[in-house]
Formats: C-alpha cells, sequence, structure tokens
C-alpha cells in the first residue's frame, strides 16, 4: 500500500467520520469533529515505502573523553600464569593427539598393505592348484605327475580314495609351484585321452571366493609382456634360450628357474620382451615346438 493509497483511505474515513458527527448532531448529541488535518499521522520514518536515506558517517574531530562505564585497563590482556600453564598443556596435548593420529594412520596403511599381500598369496595359491577329473582307477599319483610334469615343477598330487573299495574315487588336485604352469596344463591337458579316458582338468571349486583378486592380478600381469616357457630341455642354457626366441622381437630379460641343490635350471623360465606383439607371435609360433627332444 503506497502513501497515496493511505491518505485516500484516510479521506474516505474522514468524510465518514463527518458525515456520522452530523448525523449524531441531528440527533442531539455532541460530538467533537475531526478534520483531516487533526488525525494523527504516523512518522515518516515509519511509514511503509518511503525512500532510503543513506546512513551519515560521523567523522571524530576531538579528543575521546571516557565516561564513568568506561574500563581503566584498555591495553592488551594480561596472562595469568594459570592461564599460561593451561595453554601450554592445551598445546602439548594437541600436539600429541595430532602425532598419535599420524601414527594410527601409518599403522593403518601397512595393515592394509599386509591384508592386501596375504589376499596375493592365497591367491596365487589358489592359482597353483588345478583340479584332475574322470582319472582311470589304474592310474596313480607318481602317474599323473608324471604327466602333468611337462608344464611346470609339481608340488604335490593327492588322490582321493575310498575307505570301503580302497580305490580312488577317480579325481585328484595337483599343485605346482607357479601359476603359469597351472595355467599351462589346463589349456594342453583338459579332454586329453590319459589311461583310456578323457581326463577333465581345470580350476578348483573354491577358486571363485579370490576371482576379484585372480583379476587383479592378471590385470596386472598385462603391463608386462612376458611369456612363461616349459619342459626345456636339461642341457639347453639361457644363451640357448634366448638366441632361439629374439627372432620374434627385441628381448628384454631372459631368465630359467635355477635349482640350488643341482645348479640346474628346473626347466621352466621366463622371458620379457619389449612389445606385446613380439610375446604374441612367440607363443603361436614356438608353443609345442621340438626345441633339443
Amino acid at each position: 500500500m503506497t502513501e497515496s493509497m493511505i491518505v485516500d483511505q484516510l479521506n474516505t474515513t474522514a468524510t465518514t467520520t463527518e458525515n456520522n458527527n452530523e448525523s449524531q448532531a441531528a440527533n442531539g448529541i455532541d460530538k467533537k469533529k475531526y478534520s483531516i488535518q487533526n488525525i494523527p499521522r504516523l512518522p515518516r520514518e515509519l511509514t511503509p515505502f518511503t525512500s532510503f536515506s543513506p546512513a551519515i558517517e560521523l567523522h571524530q574531530r576531538g579528543p575521546l573523553f571516557k565516561g564513568p562505564g568506561a574500563k581503566r585497563d584498555t591495553g592488551r590482556y594480561k596472562i595469568r600464569s594459570v592461564d599460561d600453564e593451561n595453554i601450554k598443556r592445551a598445546k602439548k596435548y594437541g600436539l600429541e593427539q595430532s602425532v598419535k593420529y599420524v601414527l594410527v594412520k601409518q599403522q593403518q596403511q601397512q595393515q592394509r598393505v599386509q591384508l592386501d599381500n596375504i589376499k596375493k598369496q592365497q591367491a596365487l595359491l589358489l592359482m597353483c592348484r588345478i583340479y584332475i577329473g574322470s582319472i582311470n582307477f589304474e592310474l596313480n599319483e607318481a602317474m599323473l605327475k608324471q604327466a602333468f610334469q611337462p608344464f611346470g615343477p609339481v608340488k604335490a598330487v593327492s588322490l582321493t580314495f575310498d575307505p570301503v573299495t580302497n580305490r580312488h574315487k577317480g579325481f585328484a588336485f595337483l599343485e605346482y609351484e607357479i601359476p603359469e604352469a597351472a595355467q599351462l596344463s589346463i589349456e594342453q591337458m583338459n579332454g586329453v585321452i590319459l589311461g583310456g579316458r578323457n581326463i577333465k582338468v581345470g580350476r578348483p571349486s573354491n577358486m571363485p571366493q579370490a576371482q576379484p583378486i585372480i583379476d587383479q592380478l592378471t590385470e596386472e600381469a598385462k603391463n608386462y609382456n612376458r611369456i612363461y616357457i616349459a619342459s626345456i630341455h636339461p642341457d639347453l642354457t639361457e644363451n640357448d634360450i634366448q638366441s632361439v626366441f629374439e627372432a620374434f622381437g627385441k628381448i628384454k630379460t631372459c631368465t630359467l628357474a635355477k635349482d640350488t641343490t643341482t645348479n640346474k635350471h628346473k626347466g621352466y623360465g621366463f622371458i620379457e620382451y619389449e612389445t606385446v606383439q613380439a610375446a604374441q607371435d612367440a607363443i603361436n609360433s614356438m608353443n609345442l615346438f621340438d626345441l633339443g627332444g
């Protein structure tokens, strides 16, 4: 509502009041007459929608005198000895808490790293194991070890026997020293006829538990252009292997696993190329290749 609207409304009210006064006077009632000028008005600063008047900034030109309520000590607050000791204790406590927080964070980080390493070791152990099914009842653990030895060094073979018939149940678990040997044996031996039966070779049933870590290790392995070589003739050396495989590309490293007791290689090794294409060409060309018998 603007100021003009308020004035119009007051005029209307004043006219109504005058009419009422006239009618009351005609009826013998003496009432005081009010005009528009006699009606009390609101102060201008309280009237709605008044124009904004900026605040005036006053500048001090003379000296400032202290009144009766002014503080006499206007200088810096003086710390008492008790307050000084409390501040020192507070700073010491804050420093101790900060150091403690950093140590706890470092300890938690070390625990996470150790836990990740333990999980990776467990996953690698699972990756070294394979399941062999549909085994002929005439085969024993020594025969299975001999059949799977070309893919890498075998740590253990376990057949499950039936106590009633005293015969194995037709399946076994074989563990290699390295996971690459297990993977290669699965690729090469699954469905192969052994003892007159097509054996089934695969991963154990508990592998899905560690599948996320296995996928992580597999993804990390893609950063290296390495190939795994097994069933290497005992008379061949690292130089012999490198001279044969360098035909597919430049080799960064060529290492054969050494046996500390005999000082000879264990029949397997790794070659790392500079490019992925060279590693893939070597696999496609040299897998199952007769090298030195």
